[in-house]
C-alpha cells in the first residue's frame, strides 16, 4: 500500500500543485533551473544520504491535480544522492530540509521538455510553469522503523474509512448488518442454504460495485456495459482478491444475495483505477452466491484477473 521513492520520482517531475506565489523574489534555485521555496518549521539535522524519508506531497499541471496523499498514505523511501540523475522536483533540494519543513517549488515546461522528460503536447505546454509543495514529515535510520510507521499510519487510515461506513450506514438508518473483524460491512438480503465458503472453496458467483460516496456503478458482471457478462469464479482465501471481498464473501453460503460494504483500505487503496474509481474509495458490492464447490483435490486454484483482483 505504499508510494514509493520511485514512483515520487515519476509522478512529482510531470506536474505538482498549485499554489498562490505573489512574490517570487525570495526564492532559490537549482542550478537546473527549479525554483523553491522552503518553509522553515522543523528541527534537528538535515536530512542525509542514506535515510530513509517519509514525504507529504501534491502534484498538477494548470488547474488539474494529479496526486495528492496529504492527509493520507504518505510516500517512504531511501535517501541516496550518489549517483542519483537531476530528478526536476524536491528531490534536488530536500537536503536542505528538516523534518516538519515544507516547501512550495516551480519549473518551466520547456526546461522538461528539453530534458526529454515530458513531450510538448496539449497537456504539456511549452512555456507553463508547473507547481508543486512538499512536505517532509519524517526520517528515519532503518527499514524496520519506516515498517513501523506505515502500520501505525495505515491502521489509523483503516480506522476512518471503517468511521465512515458506520456513519454512512447510521445515516441511512440500516441497522441489520454483520461487521467483519476485518471491518467489512454485509447486509444479507437473501440467507443461502448451501455450503459455506472454506478456505479454497471455489466460488462462483454474480456481482456489482459501486463506489459508496456516489453510488457511482465501476464493475459488474452482470451489465453488459462493462463487457463481461458471465458469472465470476474464484478461489476463496488465496490472495487473488482484495482482502474485503475474501472477508465480506467469505461469510455468505451458497445461494446467498448481500450488499458487501469494504473500506478502501481493504480495497484497492490508494491505487486509482480509472476514472471510475479514484484512489482511496470505500465500495458497495452487491453480490449473488451462486455456487461453492469444495477445493479441488490435488488441482492447481485458478488465477483470474476479475475486477476483484489486487
Amino acid at each position: 500500500m505504499k508510494l514509493s521513492l520511485k514512483a515520487i520520482l515519476g509522478v512529482t517531475t510531470l506536474a505538482a500543485t498549485l499554489f498562490a506565489c505573489k512574490n517570487n523574489s525570495d526564492y532559490k534555485k537549482t542550478k537546473e533551473g527549479l525554483a523553491y521555496k522552503i518553509h522553515t518549521s522543523g528541527k534537528g539535522e538535515f536530512v542525509k544520504p542514506g535515510q530513509f524519508i517519509k514525504v507529504y506531497f501534491s502534484n498538477a499541471l494548470n488547474d488539474s491535480t494529479l496526486t495528492d496523499n496529504f492527509g493520507k498514505m504518505p510516500a517512504y523511501g531511501p535517501y541516496d544522492t550518489a549517483g542519483l540523475p537531476t530528478t526536476y522536483n524536491f528531490i534536488d533540494f530536500l537536503h536542505e530540509m528538516r523534518v516538519g519543513d515544507s516547501a512550495e517549488f516551480s519549473i518551466p515546461v520547456d526546461t522538461l521538455i528539453k530534458h526529454q522528460l515530458v513531450p510538448a503536447n496539449e497537456v504539456f505546454k511549452p512555456g507553463a510553469v508547473i507547481k508543486g509543495k512538499v512536505k517532509l514529515a519524517g526520517v528515519f535510520a532503518t527499514q524496520e522503523e519506516v515498517n513501523k510507521d506505515q502500520e501505525a499510519i495505515l491502521k489509523d487510515i483503516k480506522e476512518a474509512e471503517i468511521a465512515a461506513i458506520e456513519k454512512h450506514l447510521k445515516e441511512k438508518n440500516i441497522t441489520n448488518f454483520k461487521k467483519t473483524n476485518e471491518g467489512v460491512f454485509v447486509i444479507v438480503e437473501k440467507e443461502g442454504t448451501g455450503s459455506a465458503i472454506d478456505t479454497g472453496a471455489i466460488v462462483t458467483l454474480n456481482y456489482t460495485g459501486t463506489l459508496l460516496k456516489n453510488g457511482e456503478k465501476f464493475d459488474s458482471n452482470v451489465d453488459s456495459a462493462f463487457n463481461h457478462v458471465q458469472p465470476f469464479e474464484y478461489a476463496a482465501y488465496q490472495g487473488n482478491v482484495i482482502p474485503g471481498w475474501d472477508a465480506g464473501v467469505g461469510t455468505l453460503k451458497e445461494g446467498s444475495k448481500a450488499k458487501i460494504y469494504v473500506p478502501s483500505m481493504l480495497g484497492y487503496g490508494p491505487q486509482e483505477r480509472g476514472p471510475q474509481m479514484p484512489a482511496y474509495s470505500n465500495l458497495v458490492f452487491d453480490v449473488e452466491v451462486l455456487k461453492v464447490m469444495p477445493k479441488p483435490a490435488n488441482a492447481t486454484l485458478p488465477t483470474i484477473t476479475a475486477p476483484a483482483v489486487k
